[in-house]
């Protein structure tokens, strides 16, 4: 079967004479006005579209390939010329159409090839060629309008539809009573300067149904629909004169007539202030006298109604109590880009615009909302009786035909309580509220350190629940700091049900009278009024002793500072053992008729241990507690042990100590005692003195040594554990020294130690102390 395609289309150009204009095929579609509307774009473009179609009326399915060759001044085809689509195929006996737009740059006349290749077909019939043809002008007069779509909601209407050449400029208001300006600009793309009118068409002079011819040169709505806007010269250019403004109602247009200089824009302004929420329209005529141009424009007035709205159409208050308020917060929201004023009113059968019952605040009343914001505002309900309340409020937004409605609804109520006082036997003590004279309650006598406490009950017998909230006043001014507390001081007693409050009477301090005023404020209610007293005295309570000394303690010198050297002897563990002392503290409870508490805080450490668990003494008893000092440095000790009485009184036990080193010495001083060689057989020797610089008497021996007797050292006078030497502060003790070597010896230092013993709690504790070191040596012959 033969493939239909059309050989040649042409794109018509329309030039400033009427009869100059060619004519179009069959697929042709009229070229640009002289006078032109386009879209805000980045460029100046006109498109002109053209449908070509394309059919196959064998039996084959075909595949079909369209591309176009450019042929004058190697301009991309693309730039200028689309297609759509590029590649398709063609069922049997089925048709493609094939859509062209011409989207120009330059005034220039374009002509093309369009090429649609077959590859199914035999060779020398694969291809079919079409020729092209299109020229770019300039319009005379260029409106720089946005697209808008008016023309399409208006046919969905029962209104006549509108002559495609007419251009639709539209204004829309947010609200009645407010002026609206619209701004757009006049651009002169020629060489020389254009004067324009603006006129209005009575209902007479109008087209019948808005159908009637428009103008020869208005441009066509399909072609307004494709033009893209340009970037102009800057603003100003023109020459705008103002002529009188009629009294149009409707759209109306400030600048009636102007200049427009070659090359530059002008401003076309137009304002629309509606008095009512209709759609207004009217016709106007734009006019170019010199080039004997016309072009009708519809103004388009609409009104919107502001997009104000409230987040909630009602609000419920809880009930409240009388005497209390509560509050929300209802959001209004301005989705406008202009600000928007509003009031509350209240709103009655008789009147709309009412004052606000006292019971209700509403803040802000009145204000200004912000473009695009969200505006709290807070509705407070303070009741003034148990009946319940409605009220609908009116919010009028200026611009705003109908008003928003908030309907509020609340509700008061009053609470029904009792207090009483639960007795240990069981027995019940009621309390009256409202009273101007307070209820006595007594706690008696009591000893520092101990504590009373009563238990009273707040009982709710209504329909809601109550808030309550004790507050404590001291009326005798004996004792400085609060004895009487009150938990839990604040509370929420939910209907039906009991709440407990203990009062705790713990006086710090010793006082003969206490009085304090308790007062229990109940929302809503008259409050309970309690009188509260007491008295305190301190706890008599006795220590054998407020300070001790433990004196000097002699400790192993700095070369042995280790405790761990120290030996108890008279312990039966064989292991190392601090020097200690320890006394006996005793506590009497002399008080006839109460208990004691006694403990300490002190914590024990490796100095101090008092050896107390806390414990109560009863009357006219006592406890016996140890106290170990073992200092471990040459320094004073200074200990203040607390002990507490009733967790409330403090006694302090005052412990010292002193620790001091042992030291012994030679004298002359020396560290070594040196023997000149000997040959075996001979003898040597050295007298020396052994001095107690400790600051007390010091007991100590000098023990054999197998080191020093294998090698012929000896020593005089002789001692033992059981043959002690004695030495007060700086006493000396003579000590000889001999060395008789039997055999050769090589050279030998060695220490010589003397073991001191010191007595402290019943135990004696033994440690060394170095005197000195022993050097000799010997030779077989000379």
């Amino acid at each position: 079967m033969p493939l239909r395609l059309e050989a040649e289309t042409h794109l018509d150009r329309a030039v400033e004479k009427p009869d100059r204009r060619r004519c179009a095929s069959t697929w042709a579609v009229s070229g640009s006005s002289l006078l032109s509307v386009s879209a805000h774009t980045r460029a100046r473009v006109w498109t002109v579209p053209c449908l070509l179609a394309t059919g196959d009326t064998s039996s084959v399915k075909r595949d079909a390939v369209k591309r176009s060759e450019s042929h004058q001044n190697g301009l991309p085809l693309l730039l200028v010329l689309r297609r759509s689509p590029s590649l398709s195929f063609l069922l049997s006996k089925s048709g493609q159409d094939i859509s062209l737009e011409f989207t120009p740059t330059e005034l220039a006349v374009f002509k093309r090839f369009l090429v649609c290749s077959f590859p199914s077909l035999p060779y020398g019939e694969e291809t079919r060629k079409m020729t092209v043809d299109a020229t770019a002008v300039r319009p005379i007069c260029h409106f720089d309008l946005p697209p808008s779509d008016y023309r399409d909601r208006r046919e969905q209407t029962n209104l006549p539809a509108l002559d495609p050449k007419i251009q639709v400029v539209e204004i829309v208001s947010v609200g009645i009573g407010v002026k609206n300006t619209k701004r757009f600009f006049v651009l002169n793309p020629s060489s020389s300067d254009l004067d324009f009118e603006w006129e209005p068409l009575s209902s007479d002079s109008a087209p019948h149904s808005l159908k009637a011819d428009a103008g020869g040169l208005a441009s066509s709505h399909a072609c307004r629909d494709r033009v893209a806007s340009a970037r102009c010269a800057s603003p100003g250019a023109g020459t705008p004169r103002t002529g009188f403004l009629p009294q149009v109602e409707g759209v109306r247009c400030v600048n009636l007539r102007g200049r427009i200089a070659a090359g530059r824009k002008t401003e076309v302004v137009l304002e629309f202030l509606p008095n009512k929420q209709k759609t207004q329209e009217r016709l106007w005529k734009f006019c170019i006298p010199s080039r004997k141009l016309e072009q009708l424009f519809l103004f388009v007035g609409r009104v919107k109604e502001p997009h104000v709205a409230l987040d909630c159409s009602s609000v419920c208050f809880n009930p409240v109590l009388l005497g209390g308020k509560v509050e929300e917060v209802v959001n209004i929201h301005n989705k406008e880009d202009i600000p928007l004023s509003f009031a509350f009113s209240r709103k009655q059968a008789e009147s709309e615009k009412s004052p606000l019952p006292p019971c209700l605040v509403v803040s802000p009343r009145h204000g200004v909302l912000p473009p695009n914001s969200v505006t709290p505002v807070r509705l407070r309900f303070k009741p003034e009786d148990e009946k319940p309340f409605k009220c609908s409020l009116l919010c009028r937004v200026r611009q705003k035909v109908r008003p928003l409605s908030l309907g509020v609804r609340g509700a008061g109520y009053s609470v029904k309580h009792s207090m009483v006082l639960l007795n240990e036997d069981g027995s019940i003590r009621q309390f009256a509220s409202g009273s101007q004279s307070a209820s006595l309650l007594d706690f008696g006598p009591l000893l520092l350190g101990q504590t009373r406490r009563y238990l009273l009950q707040l009982q709710n017998a209504g329909s809601f629940d109550f808030r309550f909230h004790w507050s404590i006043q001291n009326v005798s001014t004996v004792s400085c700091s609060p004895s009487l507390s009150v938990s839990p001081t604040e509370g929420v007693v939910e209907t039906g049900r009991n709440c407990e409050v203990t009062l705790t009477y713990a006086p710090a301090e010793i006082s003969k009278h206490e009085e304090y005023l308790l007062l229990c404020s109940i929302s809503g209610s008259d409050p309970y009024r309690i009188r509260a007293q007491g008295s305190c005295s301190s706890p008599k309570v006795s220590f054998s002793f407020s300070s001790h000394d433990f004196g000097a303690f002699v400790l192993p010198p700095s070369l042995f500072p280790d405790l761990g050297s120290v030996v108890a002897l008279s312990s039966p563990s064989s292991g190392g053992s601090a020097i200690s002392d320890r006394v006996e503290l005793k506590i009497t409870n002399l008080d006839p008729h109460h208990d004691c508490f006694i403990s300490t805080p002190f914590e024990k450490s490796n100095v101090l241990d008092v050896q107390l668990v806390p414990c109560s003494i009863g009357p006219g008893e006592k406890i016996s507690v140890t106290l170990v000092f073992a200092p471990k440095q040459a320094k004073n000790y200074r200990f203040k042990i607390p002990f507490s009485i009733n967790d409330r009184t403090t006694a302090h036990v005052t412990v010292t100590g002193k620790g001091i080193p042992a030291r012994l010495e030679l004298s002359p001083s020396s560290d070594e005692i040196r023997f000149a060689p000997l040959i075996k057989g001979e003898s040597a020797v050295k007298h020396v003195r052994i001095v107690n610089r400790t600051e007390a008497s010091l007991e100590f021996f000098l023990p054999a040594s197998p080191n020093l007797s294998s090698r012929g050292i000896s020593w005089k006078p002789l001692s033992s554990e059981t043959k002690l030497f004695s030495l007060h502060p700086r006493q000396e003790l003579p000590l000889e020294v001999s060395f008789k070597p039997a055999l050769s010896i090589p050279e030998f230092s060695l220490p010589l130690f003397a073991e001191c013993l010191v007595k402290r709690g019943g135990l004696t504790y033994r440690f060394p102390s170095l005197l000195c070191h022993i050097a000799a040596k010997s030779f077989e012959t000379e």
